[in-house]
């Protein structure tokens, strides 16, 4: 008997060294060289963590990392730091009240995600750094939420939330930042709501992509486009916003199509000269005067450019109906890619032949039985005597 209790506490020590083991306590300015996983729990760390090495994984088990200060009365701290590293993870972290919440600094092919950072006046910064993935995290309280400074290139800002109001004088209260340099960078499926300022901004960079945001509620615009060049701006839901689509100062240029812009006091603002385009976007409404009526461009201050918005979709997106070049919709109800005011069958969905209309539609109204069209299909000569209207096609449309 005093065996077996000997033994099992013997096992429940290991038990107990085994998952202290699992774990790592954090300490202040502490360096990270190798894979580590943090205890749960709160820890105030003024001096932040560094990533010491590359190939590294640092799963903060939602263990909080507290500066303990107010962000931006303290020193130009990161909470966590990827200083000219590659391949590192930061997964699972909370983050508050740093000058700076991560930071990645040169290095490439690094990862941050399902982290939560709060009241960092800068939350994510990327500066010089290039092929890395910010995704899944979650932003209030910031100045500005993801900063890309300093040339970034090919880096991806995928599925993240950020929503500020508690700072929005910190960094201009952008939610998402790019510019000075940066390149082929991608930001998608992101939502972005309150700030102070602008829920992305561009500067600078050129050859984003921006597909597959929600922007709402910002002060400042939805987009703004300043000093860039052929970006891609697609698919955005940008509503409720103050400005909802601005462009800025010289050479804003982007490609902007299957956006929905709505409801914002104006849709599109420009400040430019140059020529502005921006077709097959839904604007709230199908009425020209409306649609103007949300619009600042020439039409407002005579030394600015026209923004042409022709065509313009005539439903929020996805939809297949565009307007005409004069702002005229048509439809297409049954989807057939016959257009209604050329549909001559209507109800057709699928076989048509010509004018949205299936032989076996214009069989019924072919005289006679065509017992072998009707088998077989419509002869030419019937599809030709339909198209003209000739013959028995003569009084039928």
């Amino acid at each position: 008997m005093v065996m077996r209790k000997g033994l099992l506490l013997g096992v429940l020590v290991f038990m107990l060294g085994f998952v202290s083991a699992s774990c790592v306590i954090p300490t202040d300015g502490m360096i990270i060289t190798e894979d580590t996983t943090f205890c749960e729990g709160e820890y105030e760390l003024p001096n932040g963590i560094l990533i010491g090495a590359d190939n590294v994984i640092l799963d903060c088990n939602q263990s909080i990392i507290d500066n303990k200060r107010k962000a931006g009365e303290s020193a130009w701290i990161a909470g966590i730091s990827i200083n000219q590293k590659s391949n590192v993870t930061i997964k699972n972290c909370m983050v508050y009240n740093f000058t700076k919440g991560i930071v990645i600094e040169g290095g490439f092919n690094n990862t941050i995600k399902n982290n939560f950072l709060q009241t960092n006046l800068w939350a994510v910064i990327l500066q010089g750094s290039l092929g890395n993935i910010i995704e899944n995290n979650t932003f209030y309280e910031f100045g500005i939420g993801i900063g890309m400074w300093s040339r970034n290139k090919n880096n991806i800002i995928i599925r993240n939330k950020l929503v500020n109001k508690y700072h929005p004088g910190w960094g201009g209260g952008e939610c998402i930042f790019s510019g000075n340099g940066g390149l082929y960078n991608s930001i998608i499926n992101n939502s972005l709501n309150n700030c102070g300022g602008n829920g992305i901004f561009i500067g600078g960079s050129s050859y984003e992509t921006l597909n597959g945001n929600k922007i709402s509620g910002n002060d400042g615009c939805g987009i703004s486009i300043s000093y860039s060049t052929k970006s891609e701006i697609m698919n955005n839901e940008i509503y409720s916003n103050n400005k909802g689509l601005c462009f800025h100062r010289a050479d804003a240029r982007a490609n902007v199509y299957f956006n929905n812009i709505y409801n914002n006091t104006y849709n599109l603002y420009n400040e430019v000269t140059q020529m502005i385009t921006t077709e097959n976007n839904w604007f709230g409404t199908t009425n020209q005067s409306e649609i103007e009526s949300k619009i600042y461009d020439y039409d407002d201050n005579p030394l600015l450019s026209k923004i042409d918005y022709l065509p313009f979709l005539c439903e929020p997106y996805p939809t297949n109906i565009i307007s005409d070049e004069n702002g005229e919709c048509v439809f297409d109800e049954d989807n057939d890619g016959i257009l209604d005011d050329e549909d001559k069958c209507p109800n057709t969905e699928e076989e048509q032949i010509v004018y949205g209309c299936s032989c076996g539609q214009i069989l019924e109204l072919k005289p006679g039985k065509n017992k072998g069209e009707i088998k077989h299909g419509c002869s030419k000569g019937t599809i030709k005597v339909f198209t003209k209207g000739i013959g028995w096609a003569k009084d039928l449309f």
